[in-house]
C-alpha cells in the first residue's frame, strides 16, 4: 500500500508540473559587407543581394556612400539581428566592367562578421 501511494504522488506530481515555454533564440549576431575592386577601394554603387539562409531573402541593397572599406562603422551593407552560427548567402554586383562575388557569410555575436566580397574587373 505505501508503495502504491509513493507511486501516485510521484505521477501526480509530475503530471501537474507547469511545462517550461521554450527558449527564444539569439538573434544578436550581425554582418557587415562591402563590395571592393581588387586594390581594395569600395565601388560605390555596388549591390548586394540576399540569396538563402536568414536575413531578408530576395532583398536588393545598394551598399552605402561614402564608401571606405578602410574605416568602421556601417558602411557598406549591414545585417543586424541575425542567429549567430546560422549562414547566410550574399551575392555581390556592381556596374558593368565588374564581376560578381557570392559567399555564405556567418554572423558572429562576439566579432560579428565583416566580409569583404573582391569584384574583379575587365
Amino acid at each position: 500500500m505505501k508503495l502504491t501511494v509513493i507511486a501516485l504522488a510521484v505521477l501526480t506530481s509530475i503530471g501537474c508540473s507547469t511545462p517550461s515555454a521554450p527558449t527564444p533564440e539569439a538573434t544578436n549576431g550581425w554582418i557587415q559587407a562591402m563590395a571592393v575592386d581588387e586594390g581594395g577601394q569600395c565601388i560605390e554603387g555596388a549591390k548586394f543581394e540576399v540569396l538563402g539562409g536568414q536575413g531578408p531573402v530576395g532583398a536588393v541593397i545598394t551598399q552605402t556612400t561614402p564608401c571606405d572599406a578602410w574605416s568602421y562603422g556601417e558602411v557598406g551593407v549591414y545585417f543586424p539581428d541575425l542567429k549567430p552560427s546560422i549562414p547566410m548567402i550574399l551575392r555581390a554586383s556592381a556596374a558593368a566592367g565588374y564581376g560578381i562575388n557570392v559567399k555564405y557569410v556567418v554572423p558572429n555575436v562576439q566579432t560579428g562578421g565583416v566580409e569583404l566580397f573582391t569584384l574583379m574587373g575587365w
